[in-house]
C-alpha cells in the first residue's frame, strides 16, 4: 500500500504493538462463543495503553515507515521476516533464470 499511495500525499505507517495493557485477552471467545475472562501474564506486563498510544502517534506523525512496540525477539522476527520479502522479491523480478549447470559424467 506505501509504494502505491507514494505520489498522492498519503503515508503509510505499519505498526507492530507487543503486549499492551488492555482487555483484549479478558474479552476473547473460547471455542463454546464463551468469554475467555481473564487478562493474558504477558499482556499484563506489557506497556500501558497511553505509552503504546504515544509511541505510535509519534511514528505517524513523524511519517516512520515501521513503528516497532515489541521486545528484541518479535523486532528481530519482523527484521528477519523482511529480508526474506526482499529475498523473494529480488528472485521473483528476474525473468528468467539459467539453469543450474550440471558436471558431464564420461
Amino acid at each position: 500500500m506505501r509504494v502505491e499511495l507514494k505520489d498522492s500525499g498519503i503515508t503509510v505507517t505499519d505498526i507492530f504493538p507487543g503486549y499492551i495493557q488492555t482487555d483484549i485477552s479478558k474479552n476473547a471467545m473460547v471455542g463454546d462463543g464463551s468469554s475467555f475472562g481473564k487478562v493474558d501474564e504477558n499482556i499484563l506486563k506489557g506497556l500501558k495503553v497511553d505509552e503504546a498510544t504515544r509511541i505510535m502517534l509519534k511514528g505517524i506523525y513523524y511519517k516512520t515507515n515501521r513503528v516497532l512496540i515489541c521486545d528484541i525477539k518479535i523486532r528481530v522476527a519482523i527484521v528477519l521476516s523482511n529480508l526474506n520479502e526482499n529475498i523473494m522479491e529480488l528472485f521473483s523480478s528476474v525473468s528468467s533464470i539459467p539453469p543450474p549447470l550440471t558436471r558431464i559424467h564420461r
